[in-house]
């Protein structure tokens, strides 16, 4: 079971030894061949145990590559587009709350933490919108800036926190710990919502982790 859950977090598996094993469902995968077996990088979870249970069932030893730590590999969650891109978890319903995450920029300049999310036109937002430039923005089928200030240059590649605090009205957010942004929305504010993470321009985040409290 430690093999198939590894396999599963990884995507990428060794299989080696003596036997029949039927590969159709790797052929959306990756097959290599390397010493001593040969290598299935999985196109997906489902398709990592799929072939870990078919390998075992053959008498086959599956082995999982260890995944390094690194924001461009498989440890996170990535987020990407050529326009915009957003992804999103909880409930609508959700009210007020303290929301954490730990994000990198890979490409671009726009890496935010969704908050009060109520679909794809209706949301605040809040993270770099460029190297030098920390801000707390509103959805309204349309980012705009509510408030932002000037920053140290957040680089490409290097790891930043973002952590957003929604009461009522009452908005507040803090880089890497210390630069804060407070804003009251007194025009149609959103007071309920989930969560989620956006980019845009052509940007790329890996989101090493999403943490969710209440305030």
């Amino acid at each position: 079971s430690s093999k198939l859950k590894d396999a599963a977090v990884s995507g990428r598996l060794v299989i080696r030894g003596s036997g029949e094993l039927c590969l159709d469902n790797a052929a959306a995968g990756q097959l290599l061949v390397c010493d001593g077996g040969i290598r299935l990088r999985a196109a997906s979870m489902a398709q990592a145990v799929s072939c870990s249970l078919s390998a075992v069932s053959a008498g086959l030893e599956v082995t999982a590559e260890p995944v390094p730590d690194s924001p461009t590999l498989n440890a996170v969650l990535h987020l990407s587009c050529s326009d915009f891109g957003e992804g999103y978890t909880g409930l609508h319903t959700w009210g007020d709350i303290r929301v954490s995450a730990e994000l990198t920029g890979l490409t671009g300049q726009i890496h935010c933490l969704n908050f009060r999310v109520q679909g794809a036109i209706r949301s605040y937002a809040a993270g770099m919108i460029a190297p030098d430039t920390f801000a707390v923005l509103k959805n309204e089928n349309g980012y705009r800036v509510l408030q932002s200030m000037k920053v140290s240059e957040q680089k490409n590649g290097v790891p930043f926190t973002v952590s957003v605090q929604a009461v009522g009205n009452q908005l507040q957010a803090v880089l890497n710990g210390t630069h804060t942004l407070s804003v009251v929305d007194d025009h149609d504010p959103y007071v309920t919502g989930a969560i989620g993470l956006s980019v845009r321009e052509g940007s790329h985040a890996a989101c090493r982790y999403l943490r969710v409290e209440k305030p």
